[in-house]
């Protein structure tokens, strides 16, 4: 971990911070966007299991029996596959994000490991209720109910970890903007 802290310290700055995103913004827009705009068309409306957190089984069943057999082969076919790229991309821009942050706040090393935080949260996370969904819709009709509930268990885990990823990065941020007014304000009083 410490090594991976130390690789995305020293790669991250705002040039790769941009590519990342930029790499993020367009994968989620131009591919996992078009894929579930798709897959509600095939469902009647209906939004892919990764949107619910905290599914019991009965619910995540009773969803998957309304998105009927297309859609649910569309989502073991496109959506899922699709979703494997995206949290690690996700994952890489966040991790980068913060890594950038941690540099520009002028952070106590202690807190480097922050920086890879996002692949044990968001990445991992996500391909858990991943791995759960495709052992459900394959399963199908049978219901595994305690995959279910342990899939939106995780679905719930990747929403928080995003939120709190957010807030890490708010929070350093505002400590770099706080770091970088001091900066000035010392400077202005020196001369």
């Amino acid at each position: 971990m410490k090594k991976l802290s130390e690789f995305l310290l020293k790669h991250s700055n705002g040039k790769a911070v941009c590519i990342s995103l930029a790499v993020a913004l367009l994968y989620k827009t131009f591919a996992t966007d078009k894929v579930i705009a798709h897959f509600e068309q095939l469902s009647s409306g209906n939004k892919p299991l990764d949107f619910f957190a905290f599914l019991k089984g009965g619910e995540a069943y009773s969803l998957i029996s309304s998105y009927g057999t297309e859609a649910v082969s569309y989502y073991l076919k496109a959506v899922l596959p699709v979703d494997i790229i995206l949290p690690l991309v996700m994952g890489i821009a966040y991790a980068l994000i913060i890594a950038f942050l941690l540099k520009k706040a002028a952070t106590a090393p202690k807190y480097n490991f922050l920086c890879v935080l996002p692949f044990f949260t968001v990445t991992l996370f996500d391909y858990i209720e991943n791995a759960g969904i495709t052992v459900m819709l394959r399963a199908y009709p049978s219901s595994l109910n305690i995959t279910a509930q342990i899939t939106g268990i995780f679905t719930a885990l990747k929403f928080a970890a995003y939120i709190t990823e957010f807030l890490l990065m708010a929070f350093f941020f505002v400590l770099y903007l706080k770091n970088r007014f001091k900066s000035k304000k010392q400077t202005a009083d020196n001369k």
